[in-house]
């Protein structure tokens, strides 16, 4: 009965009926990943005809998942459209159309700010598909660059590894968040680097390579559009929109590190299997005290994705007008890192959506497959 009440709460708000005019919080833009997520959010459809949920995902509207707080105070809600990821990937025309919905009913409910989490962002080109000028919106993608590199800096420090002989992969370089990882490693230090995109990209990867060559003339950089490249690799950045698992087992050598940033996962259930192979979730970030209310796979109450936390930065600093839509650039980006210091937002610790919080004793073995 809740559920159905919370259901139409939301359509009232969607239909313009009623609104929130003080416009104060943020909006955590989500979807499902799979059909399993929708069920954990509307239980009785999961009884339901196949054939139904694809009606479903057309014709339901936005709803709120979850609301953001702090110590009890309401921050903003996580607000969810009805469609998977390989929906939105098949039919991009309806996925920006329920994103735009999703961005209404969150507006309508109080939201001063919108970060783009998953998909939402790439499938509207940073926002730039729909934004309308009522609400700030985010792509997230500044803080969940700083917190991947934050992250290989404590894999390069807690495995003893030397970077200048750390080989390192990227896959998805055409893209914000690989591009920018890439841009921040090899500043870090990073002298080789695997840089892996789809065919259809390589002028963007060939791009990326001359920028980076003009500015550090002594790295090694190796372009390709082949898995099995990874072989080689020691850490490997994944950051695709692709709604399948990419990388498989066979694609690793033994004591390979993944930092995993896809929604859904770039990697195959065998990776998270191993032993001898370790899968970080790239866009876990601590956030001190802020609870999103809901089973987000993170390993903490007050772990939340980067995207989001990139959100409640500049809601905290009332500096909404700073939001950046499209492409990232180094002027946000240290923005963004000034603030995550000032808020004292961290990375989260070792963790997967798999395992929950990493065990010392997989980050041992793993460190012993290394030798």
């Amino acid at each position: 009965m809740r559920l159905i009440k919370d259901l139409f709460a939301d359509l009232i708000y969607f239909l313009g009926l009623k609104e929130d005019k003080e416009k104060n919080h943020l909006i955590f833009l989500v979807h499902p990943r799979d059909e399993k997520d929708i069920y954990k959010k509307i239980p009785f459809l999961s009884r339901a005809p196949r054939a139904f949920l694809s009606i479903f995902e057309r014709f339901m509207w936005p709803v709120t998942a979850s609301k953001i707080s702090k110590d009890g105070e309401l921050l903003g809600y996580m607000v969810s459209t009805p469609t998977t990821a390989k929906t939105m990937l098949k039919n991009r025309k309806l996925a920006k159309k329920k994103i735009s919905q999703a961005l209404k009913l969150g507006y309508r409910k109080g939201g001063k700010i919108a970060a783009l989490g998953a998909l939402t962002a790439s499938l509207t080109y940073g926002g730039k598909d729909v934004y309308d000028g009522k609400i700030a919106i985010t792509t997230g993608h500044a803080y969940t660059v700083l917190n991947i590199n934050k992250i290989l800096q404590r894999l390069i420090k807690d495995f003893d590894i030397d970077i200048k002989s750390l080989n390192l992969a990227i896959v998805g370089a055409a893209g914000s968040i690989g591009s920018g990882s890439a841009r921040l490693a090899v500043k870090l230090g990073v002298e080789n680097i695997l840089l892996i995109d789809l065919m259809h990209k390589k002028e963007r990867v060939e791009n990326l390579e001359k920028e980076l060559k003009e500015k550090y003339p002594n790295i090694k950089i190796q372009l390709s559009h082949n898995l099995a490249d990874l072989k080689s690799s020691q850490i490997i950045i994944a950051a695709t929109n692709h709604p399948d698992a990419l990388i498989k087992k066979e694609h690793l050598q033994s004591g390979a590190i993944i930092i995993d940033d896809a929604q859904p996962s770039d990697v195959a259930k065998d990776v998270f299997d191993a032993d001898d192979i370790l899968v970080l979730e790239g866009g876990a970030v601590k956030t001190k005290g802020v609870s999103a209310n809901f089973p987000l796979g993170l390993c903490e109450k007050d772990d939340n994705f980067s995207c989001m936390a990139e959100g409640l930065l500049l809601l905290f600093e009332k500096n909404t007008d700073k939001a950046v839509l499209g492409e990232i650039n180094m002027e946000h980006l240290n923005y963004i890192s000034q603030l995550a210091r000032k808020y004292n937002f961290e990375p989260a610790k070792y963790q997967n959506y798999k395992e929950k919080c990493i065990s010392n004793d997989k980050l041992e073995k793993v460190r012993q497959s290394q030798v």
